[in-house]
């Protein structure tokens, strides 16, 4: 998953709020806002995105390991682990979202069957 300051969602960022995106009543992405805490940086110092950033669910979701996926960008780097429950949220919305592919549901599954056990 890539996130993007773009807004490419069709909703406007200022009506955003932390979590999940509803467009139409449909989960179309994940909002980050920048005043929250959403993880720990590879030190374990705690993280909060620069700038507010949005993961459209459309968009940027390939399947690949970690290192594949890492391999595959230009100066790519880890900047956060998330929290357990930032993590299962994100998860959880791409898995109930129309605008993500398919193709991708049976991975998002075995993620969330892994994290609720």
């Amino acid at each position: 998953m890539l996130t993007t300051t773009q807004n490419r969602v069709g909703v406007p960022l200022k009506q955003l709020s932390h979590g999940y995106v509803k467009k139409n009543n449909l989960l179309v992405s994940y909002f980050f806002d920048k005043n929250i805490e959403v993880g720990v940086d590879p030190e374990g110092v705690p993280f909060k995105f620069p700038r507010n950033c949005v993961i459209p669910f459309d968009y940027g979701v390939q399947i690949a390991t970690k290192s594949q996926f890492l391999n595959s960008i230009e100066k790519g780097k880890v900047v956060c682990k998330l929290h357990p429950k930032e993590y299962e949220d994100l998860v959880y919305a791409m898995y109930k979202s129309p605008m993500t592919n398919s193709k991708y549901k049976p991975y998002l599954d075995k993620v969330l069957q892994q994290i609720c056990q």
